[in-house]
C-alpha cells in the first residue's frame, strides 16, 4: 500500500511537472510567435512610412537612369533597421541595382515605382529575420527562467499537500477496509471518527464502505431471490422466442413463396404463370393450415374461377357467379377491403348470400370460416382471393390476415405486371419504328442536310481505328470567312442560304470522293478522309476552296468580294503514334487558325 501511495504522489508530481512544462513552453512559443509577428508588422509599417519619402526620388532617378542618385537612395534604404538587402528592378523585371548581401533574404517587401502615373519599376527590400529573432531571444530566456522557478515551487508545495491531505488518510482507509472480508468472513470494521468526519471525498468513501458492510448480508438474500426470478424470466423468454421464431419462420416461408411467384411472373409466359400461381396457393394453404384457396377473376360483372386448391374434378372456369347476386361481396369489391367471416353461420339471416357463398361460390356445405381479399390495381377490383376452413371454425388472427393481405397484394401486382407487359409489348414495335426515324432526324443538320456532331464523332473514332490498322487519315476543319459580317450586311435569311450553298459545295468536294463531311456548329464544318496521302489532302482542300469560290456568292466584307472558306487539315500517317480525338481536333484547329492568320481563303495542312 505504501508503494501504491508513493506511486500516486510520483505520478501527480510527474503529471503536474509535464503539464506545467508543456504549458510554459507553449506560452513562451506563442508569446515569441506573437512578438515576432508584431515585430514584423511594426517593421513593415515603419518601412512603409520611411519608403513614402524615397519612392518618388527613386522613381525619378530610375526614369532618368541616374546611377549615383539610385545608389545613394538604395544605400539610405539599406541603412533602415533590419533591412538586409535592397534591389531595384526596371519595368521589364531586369535588375538595375543591388545593395546588401549576395544571398537574398527569405522575407521581402516590394514597392512599385510610378512616374507620371506609369509604372517604371519595382524596389524589393529584404528583411533579416535572424536579426529580428535575435532581438527577441534574451527576453524569451528571462521568461523561461522565471517560469521554471515557479514550476519548482508549485510542484514542491503540491507534493506536501498531497501527502498531508490525500495519501496519509488513504493508508488508514486501506488498512481498515482490508479487514472487512478477512479470511472469508464479513467482519464489522469501525473507522476512526476523524476519517468519517473529514467532510471530503475520502470520508465519503469510508462512510460508503461502512454501509457496504450492512448491505452485504442483504445482498446474499437478494441474490437467491433474483436467481429465482431470472429462472422464471428465462422460461418466459424461451417461450416468447419460440413463438417469435415460428412467426419469423412463417414470414420467411411466405417471403420465399412471394419471391418465387414474383420471379415466375417476371420470367414466365402465361401458361407457366398459371402453374406458378397454383403452386403458390398450395404452399400458402399448407403454411396457413387452410382447407380451401381460390382465385377468382372479375370480368363483365361476373366472378369466374381462375385457380383453386385443392384440385378437384371440376375444371377452372366452371364456377361463375354474378357480382350483384352476392351483395356482401360486392360491397367489399367496391371498397377494396377484405371480408372476414369467423363463422359462416352468422350469414344465415342473409339467406341468398349464404346460399350463393356455400353452394355456388365455394361448392362445399361444410365450410365454417371464410375470408376474401379483393385484387385491385388501386382504382378498381379485378379479382378476388378467397380462403376457407371446413368443419372447424378458424379465428382470423392479425398475423394470419397480414400474411393473406400480403399474398393478395403480390397476386394483384403480378396480374398488373402481366397486363403491363402485354401493353408494353404492343408499344415496343411502335417505339422501334419511331426510334429509327428519330435516329435519322437527330443525326442530320436541319438547315444544310449534312451530318451533325453525333455521327461526326463516330466517323472520327472509326478513322482513328483505321489509322491503327495502317491507313493514312486526315481531318479537315473548315470555316466560312467573315460569316458574322455577312449576316450583319445581308441578314440571317441570306446567311442561311449561304450555309446551304456552301454545304452543297463541300458535299461535291468530299462526299463525292467517298469522304465524310459534317456541320459541327454555326459556320464551322468538318470533313474526314481515310486512305489519303499528303498531296491528296492538299489537292482536296484546294478543291473545296475552289468549289465554294465558284459559287460566286457576293460578300462586301471579304477581300475577294465573294464568300470564301479557310481550311485547316491535319494528316496522320499509318506510321505515326496514335493520338486521341481531342488531340487530332486541336491539331486541325491550329492549322485552321494558321490559315486565318495568313489571310483566309486558303488551306494549311499539317501532319505527323
Amino acid at each position: 500500500m505504501l508503494h501504491v501511495i508513493k506511486s500516486i504522489k510520483e505520478r501527480i508530481a510527474l503529471y503536474v511537472l509535464l503539464f506545467t512544462l508543456c504549458f510554459t513552453g507553449l506560452s513562451v512559443f506563442v508569446q515569441f510567435y506573437i512578438d515576432y509577428s508584431q515585430q514584423q508588422a511594426q517593421i513593415q509599417s515603419q518601412l512603409l512610412a520611411k519608403m513614402r519619402s524615397s519612392l518618388v526620388p527613386l522613381s525619378e532617378a530610375l526614369q532618368d537612369r541616374e546611377s549615383r542618385e539610385i545608389d545613394a537612395l538604395l544605400s539610405n534604404i539599406r541603412s533602415f533597421d533590419f533591412v538586409d538587402c535592397v534591389e531595384l528592378f526596371d519595368k521589364d523585371g531586369n535588375s538595375v541595382a543591388f545593395k546588401g548581401d549576395e544571398e537574398h533574404s527569405d522575407l521581402t517587401f516590394s514597392f512599385s515605382l510610378y512616374h507620371d502615373e506609369r509604372e517604371t519599376g519595382l524596389v524589393s527590400i529584404g528583411i533579416d529575420k535572424m536579426a529580428i529573432r535575435q532581438s527577441l531571444y534574451d527576453h524569451v530566456l528571462l521568461v523561461m527562467a522565471l517560469n521554471i522557478i515557479k514550476i519548482v515551487i508549485l510542484v514542491s508545495a503540491l507534493l506536501w499537500l498531497v501527502t498531508r491531505i490525500v495519501t496519509n488518510p488513504l493508508i488508514t482507509l486501506y488498512d481498515r477496509a482490508s479487514r472487512i472480508n478477512k479470511k472469508g468472513s464479513l467482519t464489522k470494521v469501525v473507522f476512526p471518527s476523524a476519517l468519517l468526519e473529514r467532510g471530503d471525498e475520502i470520508s465519503h468513501v469510508a462512510q460508503a464502505v461502512t454501509k457496504l458492510q450492512q448491505q452485504a448480508r442483504q445482498a446474499l438474500a437478494e441474490q437467491k431471490k433474483v436467481e429465482h426470478q431470472l429462472r422464471v424470466h428465462q422460461h418466459q423468454l424461451e417461450c416468447t422466442i419460440a413463438e417469435r421464431t415460428e412467426a419469423i419462420s412463417k414470414q420467411a416461408e411466405l417471403n420465399s413463396i412471394l419471391a418465387e411467384l414474383t420471379l415466375s411472373g417476371i420470367n414466365s409466359k402465361n401458361a407457366t404463370l398459371s402453374d406458378s400461381i397454383s403452386s403458390a396457393i398450395a404452399s400458402l394453404a399448407i403454411l396457413m393450415d387452410i382447407d380451401h384457396v381460390a382465385v377468382l377473376e372479375c370480368q363483365d360483372n361476373t366472378l369466374t374461377l381462375a385457380q383453386v386448391w385443392p384440385e378437384v374434378e371440376r375444371r377452372e372456369g366452371e364456377i361463375s357467379v354474378q357480382r350483384d347476386q352476392v351483395m356482401f361481396l360486392e360491397r367489399h369489391l367496391i371498397s377494396k377491403s377484405p371480408l372476414i367471416v369467423d363463422d359462416i353461420d352468422t350469414l344465415r339471416e342473409f339467406y341468398e348470400d349464404y346460399r350463393y357463398l356455400r353452394v355456388q361460390l365455394l361448392q362445399d356445405p361444410n365450410v365454417r370460416s371464410f375470408a376474401a381479399f379483393p385484387l385491385s390495381d388501386g382504382s378498381e377490383s379485378f379479382g378476388l382471393l378467397t380462403v376457407a376452413r371446413r368443419n372447424n371454425r378458424l379465428p382470423w388472427s392479425k398475423e394470419r390476415l397480414d400474411i393473406l393481405n400480403r399474398f393478395a397484394t403480390a397476386l394483384s401486382e403480378l396480374f398488373i405486371h402481366q397486363k403491363h407487359l402485354k401493353t408494353l409489348s404492343e408499344m415496343q414495335e411502335e417505339l422501334l419504328m419511331l426510334n429509327a426515324q428519330l435516329q435519322v432526324s437527330a443525326e442530320t443538320d436541319e438547315l444544310t442536310g449534312l451530318s451533325n456532331r453525333r455521327p461526326f464523332r463516330r466517323h472520327l473514332k472509326a478513322a482513328l481505328a483505321a489509322q491503327e490498322q495502317g491507313e493514312d487519315v486526315a481531318l479537315f476543319m473548315l470555316d466560312i470567312d467573315y460569316y458574322k459580317k455577312f449576316n450583319d450586311i445581308y441578314g440571317h435569311v441570306q446567311g442561311d442560304l449561304a450555309l446551304k450553298y456552301v454545304a452543297g459545295a463541300l458535299l461535291d468536294a468530299f462526299e463525292s470522293h467517298g469522304h465524310h463531311v459534317a456541320r459541327i456548329g454555326g459556320e464551322e464544318f468538318a470533313a474526314i478522309a481515310v486512305g489519303i496521302d499528303q498531296d491528296e489532302v492538299v489537292h482536296m482542300a484546294q478543291a473545296a476552296i475552289d468549289e465554294v469560290g465558284a459559287l460566286q456568292i457576293p460578300h462586301k466584307a471579304s477581300e475577294t468580294g465573294f464568300i470564301s472558306i479557310s481550311i485547316g487539315a491535319h494528316l496522320i500517317t499509318s506510321t505515326s503514334e496514335p493520338i486521341s480525338r481531342r488531340q487530332w481536333q486541336e491539331c486541325a484547329d491550329e492549322a485552321l487558325y494558321a490559315a486565318k492568320t495568313q489571310g483566309r481563303n486558303r488551306a494549311v495542312v499539317s501532319s505527323r
